[in-house]
C-alpha cells in the first residue's frame, strides 16, 4: 500500500511538471527575445508575422492530435501539402479560388484516407509508412508542375482571404471542433485509450481499426487547410509547399507538452504553446540575425534535450521499462 502511494505522488508530480513546463518555457522564450531583440519582436510587423507562422503550425497540430493520442504521426504531411497546393493552384487559375479551396481539402482528405486505410488494416510501422507515402508523393511532384518551382495564383484570389480575421475565425472554429471531438466525443477517448494500451483498448471495446483510421483522415483534411493557407500567404504553391511542416509540427507538439507516447495525458493545449513557442523562437532568431542552419541545429538539440527529459521523468515517475516515442521502443538499461 505504502509503495502504491508512493508511487501514485511520484505520477501526480510527473503529470504536474508536464503541465507546467511548456508554459513556463514559453513564458521564459518570450521574456529571454524580448531583453535580446530589446522589444523589437513585439513590434506590429513581428507579432503579425509570429502569428502568420504559429497559425500554420497550430492547424497542422490540431489535425494530428487524434494521431498523437494514439502514439503515432503523419510523416507524410509535408508531401501531401505540397500535392495540394499544387493541385489547387491549377484549380485556382482554371476555375477560381472555389475550386482551389474543395481541391485542396478532398486531395488532402482522399491522400490521407489511402494512407489511414493502409495503416490501419496492416501491421506496418507507422514512421515507415508515412515515409514511403512522402517519398512516393514527392517523387511525382515536379511531373505534375512539368519541372516548375511553383504556381502562382491569381493575386485577386491571394488578396481576398489575405485579413487576418479569416483566418483566426477559420482557426478558432476548428479548434473548438477540434477540441469537442477530443475531450468529450468517443474519437477523442478511443484515441487516447489507443495511446495508453492498444491491446487493453481493443478489450474495452474500442474500434481499433476505425479510430486509426480516422486519425490520418482528419489528418490529411487538415493538409488541405495548410496547403491552401499557404498559397494564400506566399501566392503560390510547388514541390516546396509544405517542406519539413510534419518535423516542425511534431517539434512543436512535444515542446508544448504532447507525450510522444499518446495516452491520457495528451492535451490540445499542447498545440498552441508549441506553436506559439517555436514561432517566437524563429522569429526571435532571425532578428538577432542567426543563420537559417543554426536555427535548424538549436532546434534539433532543443528537441532531443525534452526528449531525454521526458523519457527521464516518465522512467523515474512510472516505473516502466520501456518508453515508446511514435511507436518505437526506447528500452531502460538494467543497473
Amino acid at each position: 500500500m505504502a509503495d502504491k502511494a508512493l508511487n501514485a505522488k511520484k505520477y501526480q508530480k510527473s503529470a504536474l511538471i508536464s503541465d507546467l513546463l511548456p508554459l513556463g518555457g514559453l513564458i521564459a522564450v518570450v521574456i529571454l527575445f524580448g531583453i535580446l531583440t530589446k522589444g523589437k519582436i513585439f513590434s506590429s510587423f513581428s507579432l503579425q508575422t509570429i502569428y502568420n507562422q504559429s497559425f500554420l503550425y497550430i492547424l497542422g497540430g490540431l489535425g494530428c492530435a487524434f494521431l498523437f493520442a494514439q502514439g503515432a504521426i503523419d510523416l507524410s504531411m509535408g508531401a501531401v501539402i505540397a500535392l495540394c497546393s499544387i493541385l489547387g493552384a491549377f484549380a485556382a487559375n482554371q476555375y477560381g479560388i472555389i475550386a482551389c479551396i474543395l481541391v485542396c481539402l478532398i486531395v488532402g482528405t482522399i491522400c490521407g484516407t489511402i494512407t489511414g486505410f493502409i495503416y490501419s488494416h496492416t501491421n506496418i510501422a507507422v514512421f515507415i509508412l508515412g515515409l514511403s507515402v512522402c517519398f512516393l508523393i514527392k517523387g511525382t511532384l515536379y511531373q505534375i508542375t512539368n519541372g516548375q518551382a511553383s504556381i502562382s495564383i491569381p493575386y485577386a484570389d491571394k488578396k481576398m482571404f489575405t485579413p487576418i480575421w479569416i483566418s483566426a475565425v477559420v482557426m478558432v472554429v476548428f479548434a473548438l471542433i477540434i477540441y469537442y471531438l477530443f475531450e468529450y466525443h468517443t474519437m477523442g477517448k478511443h484515441s487516447k485509450a489507443i495511446g495508453a494500451g492498444i491491446a487493453a483498448a481493443a478489450q474495452s471495446g474500442v474500434d481499433v481499426t476505425k479510430i486509426k483510421w480516422l486519425g490520418f483522415v482528419i489528418s490529411g483534411f487538415t493538409c488541405g487547410m495548410v496547403a491552401f493557407f499557404t498559397m494564400v500567404k506566399t501566392g503560390s504553391g510547388g514541390p516546396a509547399t509544405g517542406s519539413n511542416f510534419e518535423f516542425n509540427v511534431m517539434i512543436a507538439m512535444i515542446l508544448g507538452g504532447m507525450p510522444s507516447e499518446g495516452g491520457a495525458r495528451a492535451k490540445i493545449k499542447s498545440c498552441f504553446i508549441g506553436a506559439i513557442l517555436i514561432a517566437f523562437y524563429s522569429n526571435g532568431m532571425v532578428l538577432l540575425g542567426a543563420d537559417s542552419r543554426v536555427q535548424e541545429i538549436l532546434k534539433g538539440v532543443v528537441f532531443i534535450v525534452v526528449i531525454v527529459g521526458t523519457y527521464r521523468m516518465q522512467m523515474q515517475a512510472e516505473g516502466k521499462k520501456a518508453f515508446q516515442f511514435f511507436g518505437l521502443k526506447l528500452a531502460k538499461k538494467n543497473g
